[in-house]
């Protein structure tokens, strides 16, 4: 039934690790279908793929989704089918008719325990590392006997949750899988330090920033560059701020503005804002495009926004990939001045501005025209601070933290 084909070290916080490293077995679950449009499955992908490269032998057990193969997955992120990782297709929706497919989770679950358990019987895994709360609390209580690292990236009680019955729900999940994980990852300081105040954290922590794919990224071609685009890349969620930047645009009459991201019907409240401000005319929205067709558009804008607004996830836990993107990019960076992005830019990476404020963030973008030499001294320092957070440098984070969580759990 299973469908099977074939650096910024946050443990700088005193771990000791052995000069020869551990071959790990890494079970990597992820109960959703390849879509080709979310921000997390570019991380997975590459962060599975960076650690196979680096030795660790790696299985990415994703949601089964018709049509989808290894190699539809590998193509979509430019990514080299290696011998150390196999992609396993679990399933999770069931297919009533053509047009009626549900999903359970549930479903995904219980195949995902079945596989573990024959896999650790035949000595195929030896841990099992994931970024979903569920199924870490899954894992956990079925008792497998290896170790279950967790990667955080959010704390989602502090999320938009609708009834105090789903807050304790989701507190009492995390307050659970923080106390019992042998590991766990956090993509930030703030994110770290916050969920060391307040779960009870019995094992070793590291921060693992996000990540950047150096060789796509870092080989545009700036010949091109027109000097007055600017550029958002990513989803249209409320605290990614779009609207700001939309707004903005109208204190900025020579600039033209791009946004890549979000769904047909983010994209048309965006466009109805975009009229309302009367900039229409000098927005673009494309939706979601894919890592190939994103660099020529990316080669050719001279400003890359992050206009992120202060809300918890962005203020203290995000590890955003278009800001590393933006670096490697040789864009000129222009983003809300919050923790979170502070942990990677200051000034003399970007040019930081009050979140939420239009005239603010227009401010910030004349001023990068104001300030030719500035700009490019900028340019020059985060594109070489994204040498740092290429993903092979993310996944020998991650691979020595996994050795000492190894080595200490035998």
């Amino acid at each position: 039934m299973f469908f099977l084909e074939g650096y910024f070290l946050g443990v700088e916080d005193g771990f000791c690790f052995s000069e020869v490293p551990v071959a790990m077995k890494i079970f990597y679950p992820y109960p959703e279908e390849f879509t080709f449009n979310k921000a997390r499955e570019i991380q997975t992908i590459h962060t599975c793929h960076a650690l196979a490269r680096h030795g660790c032998e790696v299985i990415l057990g994703a949601a089964r989704r018709p049509g989808v193969l290894s190699k539809t997955v590998l193509d979509y992120f430019r990514l080299q089918p290696l011998p150390t990782l196999k992609l396993l297709f679990l399933p999770r929706f069931i297919h009533f008719t053509r047009n009626i497919v549900v999903s359970f989770q549930t479903l995904f679950l219980n195949y995902l325990r079945d596989y573990v358990v024959k896999a650790r019987a035949a000595g195929e895994i030896d841990l099992i590392y994931t970024r979903h709360l569920k199924v870490a609390d899954f894992c956990l209580k079925q008792n497998f006997g290896i170790p279950i690292i967790f990667e955080s990236h959010e704390v989602f009680s502090l999320g938009q949750v609708d009834s105090p019955g789903k807050f304790k729900r989701l507190f009492d999940q995390e307050n659970y899988v923080y106390s019992h994980v042998q590991g766990l990852v956090t993509i930030s300081n703030h994110l770290k330090d916050y969920l060391q105040a307040h779960f009870p954290i019995h094992g070793p922590v590291a921060r693992a920033s996000d990540g950047v794919d150096l060789e796509l990224f870092g080989s545009l071609n700036g010949s091109t560059v027109d000097c007055n685009l600017i550029i958002y890349t990513g989803s249209l969620f409320g605290w990614k701020g779009v609207d700001t930047i939309i707004k903005a645009m109208c204190y900025l009459p020579r600039q033209r503005l791009w946004v890549l991201g979000g769904s047909a019907r983010e994209i048309l409240e965006k466009q109805t804002l975009a009229e309302q401000w009367k900039v229409r005319e000098r927005c673009l929205f494309r939706g979601y495009v894919s890592r190939a067709e994103l660099t020529e558009p990316l080669a050719k804008a001279y400003i890359g926004v992050l206009p992120n607004h202060r809300e918890e996830i962005s203020e203290r836990f995000t590890s955003p990939l278009k800001l590393f993107e933006y670096m490697a990019a040789g864009k000129v960076i222009v983003a809300s001045d919050l923790p979170s992005i502070r942990e990677i830019l200051d000034e003399s990476k970007a040019y930081l501005c009050p979140p939420a404020s239009p005239r603010s963030l227009a401010e910030a973008i004349d001023s990068v025209y104001r300030d030719h030499e500035g700009a490019q001294r900028r340019i020059a320092v985060a594109k070489e601070t994204a040498r740092h957070f290429s993903w092979d440098c993310r996944a020998k984070t991650i691979c020595k933290f996994l050795e000492h969580v190894m080595v200490n759990s035998k």
